[in-house]
C-alpha cells in the first residue's frame, strides 16, 4: 500500500484544475477577442429567446409520440441556456497552435458550458474513418470521420456524408490537411466499416 497515494491523487486533482482554469481563461481571451485561434474547426453563434424556446418545447410536445422525437426539441430548449432569459449561445471548436491546443467549448453569454481540450504532442495523429451505412430509403451513404487522437484520448473534429456537395467535403479535407500540416502530424485512414 503506497502511503503518498492519497497526496498524490490530491497533487493531481489539483493539477487538473489548474489545467481547466487556464484553458477557461483561454477560451475567454479567444471570445474577448483578445486571442486569435489559428484555425476554427466550427464557429456558431445563435440567440435564444423565451419564444423560441416555448416554440422547441410545443414542436417536442407535438412530435413526441414520433418514437420520442419530441424529447431532442424539449432538450434544445432546456440545453440552450437559462429558460426565461435571452442569450447568445457560441459554439467553437478552435486549433492554438502556439500553445499546442484543440478545444471544443460551449458558451452561453459568459457562462461556458462545455469544455473538452486535448493536447497536440510528438504522438498525436489525426483518424479518419468511414463508417458505412443506408438511409430509410435503402440507399448506401458512407460517413467520413476525422478525429485527433492523443495516446488514449480522442476529440471529434470535423465529419461529412458523401453525398453532401463537392464544396462542403473540399472545405473539410482542406482544413484537416492545413491541421494536419501546422501541427505536423499524420492522418491515419481506417478501413470501411458497415453500420446496417
Amino acid at each position: 500500500m503506497d502511503e503518498f497515494a492519497d497526496l498524490e491523487d490530491e497533487l493531481r486533482s489539483d493539477q487538473i484544475s489548474a489545467d481547466t482554469e487556464s484553458i477557461k481563461s483561454l477560451v475567454k481571451s479567444i471570445e474577448y477577442n483578445e486571442l486569435e485561434p489559428t484555425i476554427f474547426f466550427k464557429d456558431r453563434n445563435a440567440n435564444w429567446n423565451v419564444t423560441k424556446r416555448i416554440c422547441f418545447v410545443v414542436l417536442g410536445i407535438v412530435t413526441l409520440p414520433l418514437l420520442g422525437l419530441g424529447l431532442v426539441f424539449i432538450y434544445v430548449a432546456f440545453d440552450n441556456g437559462p429558460f426565461f432569459e435571452n442569450c447568445e449561445i457560441v459554439e467553437a471548436k478552435v486549433y492554438l497552435a502556439e500553445q499546442n491546443l484543440v478545444i471544443d467549448y460551449r458558451i452561453a453569454d459568459d457562462k461556458i458550458i462545455k469544455l473538452q481540450c486535448l493536447s497536440v504532442t510528438t504522438r498525436s495523429y489525426i483518424k479518419h474513418s468511414m463508417i458505412s451505412h443506408e438511409d430509410s430509403e435503402y440507399r448506401s451513404k458512407t460517413l467520413h470521420q476525422y478525429h485527433l487522437v492523443t495516446d488514449e484520448h480522442e476529440l471529434a473534429l470535423l465529419s461529412y456524408e458523401s453525398q453532401e456537395s463537392l464544396e462542403i467535403r473540399t472545405r473539410i479535407n482542406k482544413l484537416i490537411s492545413k491541421f494536419a500540416e501546422m501541427a505536423n502530424i499524420k492522418i491515419s485512414r481506417y478501413g470501411l466499416s458497415k453500420d446496417f
